[in-house]
């Protein structure tokens, strides 16, 4: 899987788990080495804590020394300290896998609406998991029928299912904890609650959705790596494109990509408004075959 982290390899053994870590390097690329241990953990994580550095505060403050700027290194001592009671606390996109007590307990945890990818297979000699499921499959895998008729009729995976046979995903805002004697448990960390709350005003609902969005996006622009956005012209790019212009010194670079069949596939026009509209430079790109 190196495609999906060139920056750095790692692999690491505690007791009876071996966690590896391809690294795509966006906070602290001098830091941040995964697996990263402490003491009787080690954590490999894929994904972003975009509120690490207000939790490195609160952990600096408790007594706790960190010893470099990732958020890998604060999600690492975020667990250490409050166990999976540390999740909902946190704001960011994760997938990771998380073994304590001297690597004798596994856990496998995914963020609430499963941004991050979290493929597992169990076996009688143990799990697996990985950040795709093709990673998990056999030299010879075997099809599963029904998850390929889910995705010809729906082009979504409406389960847990996966297109090899054997190998699933685990849900969004779920975790996953195993022990060595083989006792494996799965319980929701995160609900989403669809109840209306029908006390404030339009004009109120405007307001926190554009201080929920601000602080959204700010958050999600800390790196220390170049930042760019993609960018459609619909409602949702066209906002996050220009929050983050005006969030950062110096503007996004906004990419967008069009299919060459003709103007029902072309969202140019709407992307070059909003780059406009938004003071972003567009860079637009064709989608092929290849």
């Amino acid at each position: 899987m190196v495609r999906r982290g060139p920056d750095a390899r790692g692999v690491s053994v505690l007791g009876g788990a071996a966690l590896g870590n391809c690294r795509l390097a966006v906070v602290d690329p001098a830091g941040g080495a995964q697996p990263m241990a402490d003491g009787d953990a080690l954590l490999t994580y894929n994904g972003e804590i975009h509120d690490y550095r207000e939790h490195a505060v609160e952990l600096r403050d408790s007594g706790v020394t960190l010893r470099d700027e990732s958020d890998t290194e604060v999600l690492l001592q975020l667990l250490r300290r409050h166990g999976t009671d540390a999740l909902p606390t946190v704001s960011g996109m994760f997938a990771f896998a998380f073994a304590d007590e001297g690597g004798n307990r596994l856990t496998l945890a995914r963020d609430p609406f499963g941004i991050k990818p979290l493929a597992i297979r169990e076996d009688p000699d143990g799990i697996r998991f990985a950040s795709e499921a093709g990673a998990l499959a056999d030299e010879r895998p075997r099809l599963d029928l029904d998850a390929l008729v889910e995705r010809m009729a729906f082009q979504v995976p409406l389960s847990d299912r996966t297109l090899f046979s054997g190998i699933r995903t685990l849900a969004p805002g779920t975790l996953l904890t195993a022990d060595r004697d083989g006792h494996v448990e799965r319980r929701r960390w995160h609900e989403v609650v669809f109840d209306p709350d029908e006390g404030p005003s339009e004009e109120e609902w405007a307001e926190r959705m554009r201080a929920v969005l601000s602080r959204a996006v700010r958050i999600s622009l800390r790196a220390d790596v170049p930042l760019g956005v993609t960018l459609s012209g619909g409602l949702d790019s066209s906002l996050v494109a220009g929050l983050a212009a005006r969030h950062l010194d110096v503007p996004p670079v906004a990419f967008t990509g069009y299919f060459e069949e003709g103007p029902a596939y072309d969202e140019r026009e709407h992307a070059r408004r909003a780059a406009a509209e938004a003071g972003v430079r567009l860079v637009e790109v064709p989608i092929r075959a290849a």
